[in-house]
């Protein structure tokens, strides 16, 4: 068996896995941040031109406009048309597995260790609200945003054109999501560890810009967003020990483990320790990037999701993949060279399917609620549609609610709906006589 079957093999593996992945979330509808979504799309009824103002303007306090951007053309083009969004955010989180196996590819110098890193990334259970909710859709473009950003800093293009590229990038890249403000840390963690570029004033400075840009950004996030009220989702608690267990509430969610905290900072100190020592400077660069991308989510006390990992989760396939890779070596160094070509197939193979198994049942209940709440929310558009068109500054009646519903999103999710802000809602026990503008909605 040739050599070259290998990242053919892996290639496959990986594409049969990411098929799989957007089959078993077929079912997806739109969930509640969508509903709030449409709504502001409606109330604020941006331009094209103002959206890409608020894109390109970096002192603009628009709320991640680089992926309302993509929520506005889609509803102008589909409307309540769920599957153009889902189709759009899965071809985004597959561009973003090849971007991945590619740059893993390059890092290691292994196609098998790649693969392997870039079909833990594939599917995971953690990662649900990305294959089901388009409001993910602001994470999906971050990490395509920032993966361009390595792949082009590891480029051999002309500075100065890199420079800008980059620039561009970041952004559009915390104009999508916040978490990307770290890319400038993971960019100087890179050059430490891989010595890409000679240390001189141009780098230095392209460097500084980039930081003060990051810092400004970051702080002006901080003021809009930031609370002082502690029962508050984007509370953030700037403490040691919210630190640590902020790290611990995501290391342990990856495969739902319960270590404590303090294991985990201990762990990873001996691996970086170890690292030092065989010089070993990709794995530095891994584990320094898993730290870097979750820090703008440790600190939040009351916001904390699984699918947060999905920016920072480069930095355990990268760890895998050289892990794998390694075995790849001395494997080829020994007397198992022989078989190594169609043991790295059967092997991936069977890696597959028992990931891919553990994360199906991982998500079976995620996938009963999700499918449950898919269809219970297209009923409720449904029942809101067929009412006939309400008066001018009419009340919309309801006398039951879908499932995680709160007077704020039925009254953004009705307007939608009817495509009409000057319409309001009140739930009531029983519907006054005559009602023209009742729903019966039943779960």
């Amino acid at each position: 068996m040739k050599a070259r079957i290998v990242p053919a093999w892996v290639l496959l593996v990986n594409a049969a896995v990411l098929s799989l992945t957007f089959y078993t979330w077929r079912f997806s509808y739109f969930g509640l941040d969508d509903f709030n979504n449409f709504y502001w799309i409606q109330r604020l009824d941006q331009s094209f031109w103002e959206m890409l103002w608020a894109i390109v303007n970096p002192f603009a306090d628009a709320f991640r406009p680089f992926g309302w951007l993509f929520y506005s053309i889609l509803w102008r083009l589909f409307d309540w048309n769920p599957l153009p969004y889902h189709i759009f955010a899965w071809t985004l989180h597959a561009c973003n597995v090849i971007l991945l196996f590619f740059l893993l590819s390059k890092t290691t110098s292994s196609a098998l260790g790649a693969g392997t890193g870039a079909l833990l990334f594939a599917f995971r259970a953690n990662f649900a609200d990305i294959y089901w909710s388009f409001g993910t859709i602001f994470e999906l473009l971050a990490l395509l945003l920032m993966l361009l950003a390595l792949w082009v800093y590891r480029s051999d293009i002309p500075f100065r054109w890199k420079i800008v590229t980059i620039a561009l990038l970041y952004l559009l890249a915390v104009k999508s999501k916040e978490m990307a403000i770290t890319l400038p840390a993971v960019l100087v963690l890179y050059e430490i560890c891989f010595r890409k570029h000679k240390v001189d004033s141009r780098l230095a400075m392209f460097f500084f810009i980039l930081a003060v840009f990051g810092a400004a950004f970051g702080y002006s996030r901080f003021v809009s967003l930031g609370t002082a009220t502690r029962s508050e989702p984007y509370y953030m608690d700037f403490s040691v020990l919210t630190f640590g267990r902020g790290y611990g509430w995501y290391f342990d969610h990856l495969y739902g483990m319960n270590a404590r905290w303090g294991a985990w900072m201990i762990a990873t100190f001996f691996l970086a320790a170890w690292f030092v020592y065989r010089r070993q400077k990709r794995g530095l660069f891994f584990l320094g990037y898993t730290y870097v991308a979750l820090l703008p989510v440790v600190f939040m006390i009351n916001h904390r999701f699984e699918f947060f990992w999905y920016v920072p989760f480069l930095g355990i396939a990268g760890l895998v993949a050289l892990f794998v890779a390694g075995a790849e070596r001395w494997a080829g160094q020994s007397a198992a060279r022989k078989i190594l070509v169609p043991a790295s197939v059967v092997g991936l193979t069977v890696f597959a399917a028992v990931h891919v198994g553990r994360e199906r049942r991982a998500s079976q209940e995620l996938i009963r609620n999700q499918r449950s709440l898919a269809l219970e929310y297209e009923r409720f558009v449904t029942a809101v549609q067929s009412i006939p068109p309400p008066a001018v500054e009419a009340q919309v009646y309801f006398r039951s609610l879908p499932s995680h519903f709160n007077t704020e999103v039925l009254h953004s999710a009705t307007q939608g709906a009817l495509h009409r802000t000057d319409v309001s809602v009140k739930i009531v026990d029983e519907f006054p006589e005559p009602c023209l503008s009742c729903v019966e909605f039943g779960r």
